[in-house]
């Protein structure tokens, strides 16, 4: 019996998913969460085979989560979702999700990715594959930076002004300014503001 958890913010979808797999015979679902973190407490309690899980679940997407659940290994993570753009498959899967699915799935597809990460494979969609390949193979996201652009990076989202910096790091103010000119390009971002959002976002900096 392959017991499974479902999380999804919205009742009529979990309603739903629980219906057509607790038709299947070797399916249980054991537990149903609402938001990100109530997801990782049930699968912590319930150590469910297979987590179904939707990446946003408002207030934060389901990225840490996903990470915290894998890392335990608490149960195989399914991202079930309608967003399926690049960012979302590439961070899913490098955080340790099993698999990839739209929810516009066919039931049968959705039942044979359970058993399939159940037997340790990974169970993505093939349009996504061909999609967002050349992504799933490059470096994970936090090796886009430097451990020393991430230092200064820390060190801007702290409020520090690039003078101050590198005094902290006994640099240049021109040394400062080069790593920020990297940092911006590397995230593909305009301004400090919106470089140091993005990269809380990547879970860059704290």
């Amino acid at each position: 019996m392959i017991r499974i958890m479902i999380a999804d913010d919205q009742p009529i979808v979990r309603r739903g998913l629980h219906t057509v797999l607790a038709a299947e015979p070797d399916f249980r679902v054991v537990g149903e969460a609402s938001t990100a973190a109530e997801a990782v407490t049930l699968a912590g309690s319930l150590r469910p085979d297979v987590v179904l899980m939707d990446i946003r679940m408002p207030p934060a997407d389901s990225i840490g989560a996903v990470r915290e659940i894998a890392d335990h290994n608490w149960g195989r993570v399914i991202m079930l979702t309608t967003f399926d753009t690049e960012e979302n498959v590439v961070r899913s899967l490098k955080a340790g999700a099993s698999g990839f699915l739209l929810k516009d799935v066919e039931i049968n597809e959705l039942a044979n990715a359970i058993r399939k990460v159940m037997s340790g494979q990974s169970a993505v969609q093939p349009e996504l594959i061909a999609m967002y390949l050349p992504a799933l193979l490059a470096p994970h996201r936090e090796e886009i930076l430097t451990p020393r652009e991430r230092e200064i990076l820390q060190l801007v989202a702290g409020g520090r002004t690039n003078a101050e910096i590198a005094e902290v790091l006994f640099v240049s103010d021109s040394t400062i300014k080069n790593h920020l000119t990297n940092i911006f390009a590397k995230l593909k971002t305009r301004n400090r503001t919106e470089t140091i959002d993005k990269a809380r976002q990547l879970r860059l900096i704290d």
